[in-house]
């Protein structure tokens, strides 16, 4: 390429890392013959010689890529513009399949690690406190004085319930998950904290069955019916949403289905489906977590980066955007 350029290969090399003095003339012709025969640096050539590798690893068990591929999205936010690629590296819970692909990111001299998981109490089952990379945790359990990023779940829950009570809902419902989830205990301490304790939390699994039996649980007891419904994530607002909207049309829902607010703790785009024409509930709404979980991808990418320094007995806590007003705090 040097050659079919008429300069020296310090000048082109120069030229095409946009180094060294030379007349703009000479280092637009180079990059032009560059591309013209299609010239590529030899990356691998360029990590031995800077001793990076210009990767990332992710590293998770959440083969549904509820929090992962939002997660990935924020990596690759921050990182296409400096020359660096994330591969992604899927071990559900077995921890051998776990330490197989730990050894071969430190074979290929990754630049550091990002582990990731489907749930903020759990560890991943392999270790990754002696690493020679750095290591970032988001949305998983990290080891004793690691980097952490998790979302603020305690908070997004106080605001979700302060709204509900601010346009004038005094009987608000809470149909979460398993009790023995961190973060279903933190919103439904949140909810408790705000709503009182007038409507007990409802605990089950994460699903549509579960939101339209819950639900329909409220209706049949007897006594005054619950005037809002705050879900723990989108399928169980989809649920209640459907039951409301089924027994709405056949005209049995009264209050319920005419005046009723739903607010949902969401991870997939398909819970904004809840809404006034198609379900037949006055403002349902849903918030998403998938938006915060990018921006906790990024920030994760920046921790490992620039080592950020953050207190070792506990976790950095990402304070969620949404549409309806949460603020971002880092």
């Amino acid at each position: 390429m040097a050659a079919a350029a008429a300069v020296s290969i310090s000048t082109a090399s120069k030229a095409l890392n946009d180094t060294g003095r030379m007349g703009s003339e000479t280092r637009e012709r180079v990059k032009r013959i560059a591309a013209e025969i299609g010239y590529r640096p030899n990356a691998l050539a360029r990590g031995l010689l800077s001793k990076r590798s210009f990767t990332i690893g992710l590293l998770t068990n959440d083969t549904y890529g509820r929090f992962t591929l939002p997660v990935m999205a924020g990596i690759s936010d921050a990182l296409v513009d400096h020359g660096v690629s994330v591969f992604l590296c899927a071990i559900e819970d077995d921890p051998a399949l776990a330490q197989i692909h730990v050894d071969a990111m430190l074979d290929k001299q990754v630049d550091g690690i990002i582990a990731t998981g489907k749930r903020l109490d759990r560890r991943l089952p392999v270790d990754l406190s002696n690493l020679h990379v750095p290591v970032v945790y988001a949305f998983t359990e990290g080891t004793q004085n690691s980097v952490t990023f998790r979302s603020d779940d305690e908070q997004g829950a106080r605001l979700a319930v302060e709204w509900l009570v601010k346009i004038g809902r005094r009987r608000i419902a809470h149909i979460t998950g398993p009790e023995d989830f961190f973060s279903v205990r933190e919103r439904a301490g949140a909810y408790h904290e705000v709503a009182g304790h007038r409507e007990p939390v409802l605990y089950g699994v994460w699903s549509e069955n579960w939101g339209h039996e819950a639900v329909e649980q409220l209706w049949k007891r007897p006594g005054e019916k619950p005037d809002a419904l705050f879900c723990g994530n989108d399928q169980i607002a989809r649920g209640a949403v459907e039951w409301v909207a089924r027994t709405r049309r056949q005209g049995a829902a009264g209050r319920l289905g005419d005046r009723l607010r739903q607010l949902g703790d969401c991870r997939c785009p398909d819970a904004a489906a809840a809404d006034n024409g198609g379900h037949g509930t006055e403002g349902a709404r849903a918030t998403s977590r998938i938006d915060g979980a990018r921006a906790c991808g990024r920030t994760a990418c920046r921790a490992g980066s620039e080592e950020i320094a953050v207190p070792a007995d506990r976790p950095a806590v990402m304070r969620g955007e949404s549409p309806h007003g949460m603020r971002t705090r880092e």
